[in-house]
Parts: structure tokens; sequence; C-alpha cells
């Protein structure tokens, strides 16, 4: 989706989001089909997704759609059928999988051949800080659910390797001092157990012991300080090079 409204970490999110889009292959766009409101093709969060796509080719996946009655899904394919020349419309349900298999012929059949990018053996072009960066934030979504403050981000401070083990301290940022317990937990369970978590997850990407460490820290209205953003790692010089 794509992020509106004000401040800064909302830009940097919806510019990344049309960036990716522009610079793809192929553009799947995935809709909910039983949100009445938004599922048209001239909805606020599609539309910029749809003109970014507007020189690759476009898939569009209908979600939900086992609960969805035919006579009311209709109108809504033949609109986004008539939105966008050479568009695909697939009608899917990801929960009982109908439809989905159809859904990945189609975008094989988009994607165009190309040549190796990278060396055979090669997983990814990301470096093991950004690896356990990234796993970190993920065990947060499993541990806190809901409860995760919508203002929250990861942060490698130290990496050191030692007789084959990682040693890594990171910090968990959050906006307020009310957002600190929820991520801690009582007597600083919840944040032991997410360590615990994160550690064995990082161990296993990077095939290696791990020693974990992990911080809290509150950074007022950090999402909302291009400066802070820089230094979590939310590059600006996206947005400079899309307006430029």
């Amino acid at each position: 989706g794509l992020q509106d409204g004000r401040g800064p970490l909302r830009r940097y999110m919806r510019e990344a989001a049309l960036a990716a889009a522009a610079d793809a292959d192929m553009v799947l766009l995935i809709v909910d089909a039983t949100d009445k409101r938004g599922r048209a093709p001239d909805e606020p969060d599609a539309a910029p997704l749809v003109v970014a796509g507007t020189q690759k080719p476009l898939v569009v996946a209908l979600n939900k759609v086992d609960r969805v009655a035919k006579p009311e899904l209709l109108p809504v394919i033949e609109a986004w059928t008539k939105a966008h020349a050479g568009i695909d419309v697939v009608p899917i349900s990801a929960q009982t999988g109908d439809n989905v298999d159809r859904l990945e012929r189609v975008i094989a059949e988009k994607l165009p051949e190309s040549p190796l990018l990278f060396p055979e053996e090669m997983v990814t072009d990301r470096s093991p800080q950004f690896i356990a960066q990234e796993i970190i934030r993920e065990q947060l979504y499993h541990q806190l659910g809901k409860e995760l403050p919508y203002a929250s981000a990861v942060q490698i401070e130290t990496w050191t390797e030692r007789k084959g083990e990682l040693v890594i301290g990171a910090v968990i940022v959050v906006e307020r001092e009310s957002q600190k317990p929820i991520v801690v937990g009582r007597g600083g369970q919840r944040v032991k157990e997410l360590g615990i978590a994160a550690r064995a997850a990082v161990a296993q990407a990077l095939g290696k012991p791990v020693h974990l460490t992990l911080f809290v820290k509150v950074i007022g209205q950090w999402s909302q300080a291009e400066s802070e953003l820089a230094k979590l790692g939310y590059k600006q010089e996206l947005r400079r090079g899309m307006s430029g």
C-alpha cells in the first residue's frame, strides 16, 4: 500500500513504493475486492501505482473473491480492464488458493528473460548488518503484533566478530516514553523473549553463533525529523533523486 499523510517517514515510504513500481519489470497490484471504497481503479491509494506502472506490464489481483457475489464482482473487473491498456485482471482467493496458480502463470508470462545479474551462489546483495536488522524488526512484529507502536525502528549500533561468533548490539527506537514499556514488557520479559528469538533467527540466517544485546531507546518524534530518519537508515537521497 501507499502511505499517505504528513511527515517525512510517510513521504519516504510512499516514494519508496512508487520508485519500486517504476523500476520493476512488471507491477502487481493486489486489491481487496470486499472493500467497496478502495477497490476502484481511481481509488487514491491505487491510482499513483497505476501511473507508476504505465510503462510496465500491469497485473491486478482481485483478492477475497470468495467473499463477494459474482454480480457485484463483474463490474469491478470490467472497470479495471478499461482502466489501463493491456492490463490483466485475475480474481483470486489467497485464503482458499482459488486461481492463485493462474495468477502465477500470468506473472511468469509477463516477466522478461534476463541473464544472471549476480553470481549463481549469491542469495542477496544486502549486508549481514541489514539482514540482522530486518530479522530483529520481524521478531518485533511476531512478539508485539497489534501492540507494536507505529513509529518504531531498529538500528545496529555495534557489530564485532570474534572467534567465529558475532557480537551484535542493537537498539529498538520508539517515539514516546509510554511506548517503551510495551516493548520491554513486565520485568524485561518481552524484550528478553524478543532477543532469544532474534538471536536464533540471525544465527540461522548468517550461519554462525550470535550473541545479541537489545536496548530500547526513546527518541521523541524521530519519524518527523529527516536527520533522525537518515540515522535509522531511511535514505532521503531517494526522495531527492525522484524529484529531480
